[in-house]
């Protein structure tokens, strides 16, 4: 990437509303063994920010975790869904206040955007649970952030990428193909420089950049199974197939079931939760 590029990206996230201090909190938590998280303490740092503490409270006491009872105490919501669910939850309700100040052109939806962000998050989690129980701290947020290079290089080329994506959308041609001939780098190398400048974990790093081309990574697969980067993959091609894409297009009727084919995943054992868990977390966004 040239030198002038990445401290053009730098420059961007410099500007970005920072991590919220749960945020922070619940980032550092990534590479600890959960037994070693004390919940307590992030539930008292979570009762601290009341947007968080009522939209966590309001999960926890959903059908989906409600056990049959409800609970009034924060500290019992974040024991209730455990770090992972609760990291994921504060991710999803504080994206908007991450990048929601920065300003984009006509024609570029920020909300088609964080749909699919979070779409594609929820389907790589969902993948993960299933086929590669061992990213389970990283599968959400790779998938959440996988995309964020395209608000930097919007920003940093507002009216030159709008034209880009539509040119994509309507010719078919290929994203990166096109940026890196524009712009000297992509979206999903833009995307590691995020990862890497919040100070998140190489793998989440790997698997950003290489998610448009998994086949670019040369990370070893434990045993047989899939990378993370293959994961966001096909969690980014199913969040577009379900409807979640960045821009609106007509996909073929088994583009779902595609998407989930190298994974060996039927979309049947795989929509119902998905469908779920995004109502959930898109009523809290």
């Amino acid at each position: 990437m040239p030198i002038e590029a990445r401290r053009r990206i730098l420059s961007f996230l410099e500007k970005l509303t920072p991590f919220s201090p749960v945020v922070r909190r619940l980032l550092s938590t990534i590479s600890q063994d959960e037994d070693k998280v004390s919940l307590p303490a992030v539930g008292a740092l979570v009762e601290q920010d009341t947007l968080i503490a009522g939209r966590v409270l309001g999960i926890a006491n959903s059908a989906m975790y409600s056990r049959g009872h409800d609970i009034c105490s924060v500290r019992q919501a974040v024991i209730r869904l455990g770090i992972n669910r609760l990291r994921n939850l504060v991710l999803a309700i504080s994206v908007n206040r991450i990048w929601g100040s920065t300003h984009m052109p006509d024609g570029f939806s920020m909300l088609r955007f964080n749909q699919h962000a979070l779409a594609t998050g929820i389907a790589a989690d969902l993948f993960c649970e299933r086929v590669a129980p061992h990213f389970v701290e990283h599968a959400f947020i790779a998938g959440l952030f996988h995309d964020i290079g395209q608000l930097i290089l919007i920003n940093m080329h507002p009216l030159q990428y709008a034209t880009l994506l539509e040119g994509v959308h309507l010719e078919g041609t290929n994203l990166e193909n096109c940026e890196q001939s524009l712009f000297g780098f992509t979206h999903s190398e833009a995307s590691a420089e995020a990862i890497a400048y919040w100070h998140l974990p190489e793998e989440i790093q790997t698997a950003v950049r290489f998610h448009e081309r998994p086949e670019g990574d040369e990370t070893l697969a434990e045993d047989s199974s899939p990378r993370l980067s293959d994961l966001i993959h096909a969690a980014d091609m199913y969040a577009d197939a379900a409807g979640y894409s960045l821009i609106e297009s007509q996909l073929p009727d088994d583009a779902l079931q595609s998407a989930l084919a190298p994974l060996g995943l039927e979309d049947e054992s795989i929509s119902p939760f998905f469908r779920n868990q995004l109502s959930i977390l898109r009523s809290v966004a």
